[in-house]
């Protein structure tokens, strides 16, 4: 519906209350629900101050979609939709009767952007040592079947 769930919210609010940073990645449409799931994970809102974990927004914006040449889906507003702060004035308007789902890029054009995404924050895939992995699978061999 265009909003983070009240689950994850506490759960962002609980993980925040430590001196360790923490980082989440907040992946959206391109529509203006989407912008706005992003917006109230980190922002302050009228129900809760803002997080003190830090979300990163690898969301798909709109005229990063239009460039990509993704299929924009068109839609007649009954009324205005809220978009984040952050959109700018033309996007923004643009939001109202258009958007881009995710699911308009194939399977490996969506990997090969969200790890585009991922380079800009310089983050990469978590890959545990050798030492890890052979705990694990030994754990496994070990399990009665």
């Amino acid at each position: 519906k265009g909003y983070a769930s009240r689950a994850v919210k506490d759960l962002f609010d609980l993980l925040g209350e430590t001196d360790e940073e923490i980082q989440f990645f907040c992946v959206h449409d391109a529509d203006a629900a989407g912008t706005k799931i992003f917006e109230s994970l980190q922002e302050a809102t009228m129900a809760r101050p803002s997080r003190r974990v830090k979300v990163i927004n690898l969301g798909l914006e709109p005229e990063e979609a239009v460039e990509m040449g993704l299929q924009v889906e068109t839609f007649d507003s009954k009324g205005r939709r809220p978009v984040a702060d952050y959109v700018d004035y033309e996007w923004s308007e643009w939001l109202q009767d258009n958007r881009v789902e995710l699911n308009a890029m194939t399977t490996p054009q969506f990997i090969n952007w969200l790890q585009g995404k991922m380079n800009e924050f310089g983050v990469g895939k978590v890959i545990p040592s050798q030492r890890v992995l052979w705990k694990q699978n030994s754990k496994k061999l070990l399990l009665p079947l």
